[in-house]
């Protein structure tokens, strides 16, 4: 991944990744926060391991600040 997708609050690294759910109005998507370790990085791109899989969203950039658990739109 590029590596301002890779979060760090003091000696935890997180990315944050787009899931779904039932809503009252239907699906939505929200953030999720998840724990990783990095393996390896330079200053393109970072090797991460964790709770993804390939169908794991990341999110590399967003219009607004970000927060685990809140709602938003794909664009």
């Amino acid at each position: 991944v590029p590596p301002i997708a890779v979060h760090t609050d003091n000696s935890r690294r997180y990315v944050y990744v787009v899931k779904e759910r039932e809503g009252i109005l239907g699906m939505e998507y929200y953030v999720e926060e998840i724990n990783v370790k990095v393996l390896d990085e330079n200053e393109y791109w970072v090797a991460i391991e964790g709770a993804l899989d390939g169908e794991s969203r990341i999110i590399v950039s967003a219009t607004q600040e970000i927060r685990n658990g809140e709602i938003v739109r794909l664009g």
